[in-house]
């Protein structure tokens, strides 16, 4: 069998020092036969050039609509930071190209319907990066449920540490402390685990949320500078799935004595339990374990052996390795493995309501 041609993807926002996308992006696809990496843009010039010496890749165009016009590139991947997302995808999009753009869409709603279309009306594949539903073992997981693990559902509760928004912040992610950036707790940890959720167990029928901001102001790690904390750093939301089962997601800033993400699904005929280090639940392998008796030893669930990839199932990279291999197939056959902007319109309409009065409201939540 003939080798699969591989496409150039041209990334936006590859940085020859740090970021999300030499971090997690670059070695998902270079662990993959599906994509190569053909060209970025960076922030200016000179860091382009660095980063194409740094990483190995053949060019840097200094605008994202020079990249996106080039012959050799097959779809656009975005990286930068949230409030960055509107020009490059928006480029992308006018020169008809695939765009994959990591998630939250926009600063906010109006922002991401604004692109869901512009790729409505230039007809172009979009995908976002939501990588909790391209996991092998919540898609195991899901899978599971529905054929009966623990009979019916009748709730599951969430209690996660966000990292971020705690007593310190990183340099570089203050941005993360203004509300008009759209990246905050609630649209990142939280929606990314929102998504998850609904993909293992069903659509949310109705949801309310209390936020809080309860440390006013927080200092930068090393320099001690001290910001104000204008987003929430603690989240308590509750409601109801479709099927009438009972949900609760609490989320905290910081850490809070090494609990990282502990979740629980309770249904007629056990307990699933799903422990993370880390509270983002798109990144790396939970330990999964089932209870059937109350008073038991919790029973080892062991999904299947991960699609074979030359990566540590435990790094970042991948589960989005996972959803690249998903975007190639998308590409290919015009399918929707992967979630696209209407989908991320559809969260982020969700995270509104939430934000705005605290509650979804009755129905099927678009989420």
């Amino acid at each position: 069998m003939a080798a699969k041609v591989k496409l150039g993807l041209g990334l936006v926002g590859l940085s020859a020092t740090s970021g999300w996308l030499a971090r997690a992006h670059l070695p998902a696809i270079r662990a993959g036969e599906d994509f190569e990496v053909r060209a970025l843009v960076a922030s200016s010039p000179a860091s382009g050039r660095a980063a194409a010496n740094t990483h190995g890749v053949p060019a840097a165009y200094e605008t994202v609509e020079e990249m996106a016009a080039a012959r050799e590139i097959d779809a656009i991947v975005v990286g930068v930071k949230v409030p960055d997302h509107r020009a490059p995808v928006s480029a992308a999009l006018s020169a008809g190209k695939p765009v994959l753009c990591e998630w939250p869409l926009g600063v906010d709603l109006q922002e991401a319907e604004l692109l869901a279309e512009l790729a409505a009306a230039s007809g172009g594949a979009t995908a976002i990066g939501l990588q909790g539903r391209s996991a092998p073992h919540f898609r195991w997981l899901a899978a599971k449920l529905e054929e009966g693990l623990i009979g019916e559902v009748l709730s599951t509760s969430i209690i996660a540490s966000a990292g971020n928004w705690g007593a310190t912040f990183r340099p570089g992610t203050e941005y993360q402390l203004d509300p008009a950036n759209g990246a905050n707790l609630v649209t990142i940890p939280f929606a990314h685990t929102l998504d998850t959720l609904t993909m293992v167990l069903g659509p949310v029928r109705e949801l309310t949320a209390t936020t809080a901001t309860r440390r006013p102001f927080v200092r930068e790690a090393g320099s001690g500078r001290q910001l104000p904390m204008n987003v929430p750093d603690q989240l308590a939301a509750g409601g109801r799935l479709q099927d009438d089962a009972v949900l609760s997601i609490h989320f905290r800033g910081g850490t809070d004595g090494g609990l990282g993400f502990h979740w629980e699904i309770h249904g007629t005929d056990g307990v699933v339990r799903i422990d993370m280090d880390w509270g983002h639940p798109q990144f790396g392998r939970p330990e999964i374990a089932l209870v059937r008796d109350n008073g038991a030893e919790p029973e080892p669930l062991l999904p299947p052996p991960a699609p074979d990839l030359p990566l540590d199932v435990d790094s970042p990279a991948y589960n989005i390795a996972c959803a690249y291999r998903a975007f190639r197939e998308d590409l290919d056959d015009g399918g929707h493995r992967l979630p696209d902007f209407d989908h991320a319109v559809a969260l982020h309409r969700t995270l509104d309501r939430l934000l705005g009065d605290g509650n979804v409201g009755h129905g099927p939540a678009p989420c």
